[in-house]
């Protein structure tokens, strides 16, 4: 087909036509084999893989984790986004991993925008939401009741079924253990940009009291 298309191109340009009327064999134009078509199909297939690769789903990480020791229902995980482009939250979530357990609680973030160098605060629901308002005041940016760590339950950032980050040992029981919160403020280091799935007690600070706590602030 390209040896026709080529014939009525040049047929348009006057000087060259009988020069390339007359080079064109009846033999070229029966074979079906075509290299110049080939390497078109490979560059074709080449730029669809390339448009098709899935985008940066961003760096988000576990900054802080708070049992707040005054006002019992107040629990939250701050989230911080500690990459270079924003990051929709949506498909992501935290689950906690209560009492040692193995089976978690999931509470889905929704389907916002976090920027670079911003959080996000998941608070406990329930009796939490006014506790929280009361002694922060503010909301925090969601709500869910499967926020309740006490001090000895895991919490795990997902994103899909994929594990992105962790507090704590999911099956273990933090009572007496270095990841234990009870009636404190769990907070990360400053200089930690990247998630980790196992929890590294060099990353954490933890302090026993509420007045440590910054949602919001990182």
């Amino acid at each position: 087909m390209r040896g026709s298309v080529l014939l009525v191109l040049l047929t348009a340009c006057g000087g060259l036509r009988a020069f390339h009327t007359d080079a064109l064999r009846d033999d070229e134009t029966d074979d079906p084999v075509d290299t110049g078509d080939t390497a078109d199909t490979s560059d074709t297939d080449t730029d669809t893989d390339s448009d098709t690769d899935p985008p940066d789903d961003g760096v988000l990480l576990i900054s802080e984790v708070v049992d707040h020791s005054e006002y019992a229902f107040i629990k939250y995980v701050e989230i911080f986004n500690g990459g270079s482009t924003q990051v929709s939250l949506g498909g992501w979530s935290v689950i906690s991993y209560a009492n040692g357990g193995t089976t978690g609680r999931t509470a889905d973030l929704p389907d916002v925008g976090l920027g670079p160098g911003e959080v996000f605060v998941l608070a406990n629901a329930g009796q939490g939401i006014e506790q929280f308002e009361t002694w922060y005041g503010r909301s925090a940016d969601a709500y869910d009741g499967a926020i309740t760590g006490n001090g000895n339950d895991a919490y795990v950032l997902v994103r899909g079924s994929e594990i992105r980050d962790v507090y704590g040992v999911i099956g273990e029981d933090g009572t007496g253990t270095g990841w234990e919160y009870t009636d404190s403020v769990a907070r990360r280091a400053g200089a930690v940009r990247e998630p980790s799935t196992s929890w590294r007690r060099s990353e954490w600070e933890i302090t026993f009291g509420h007045l440590q706590s910054t949602p919001f602030l990182r």
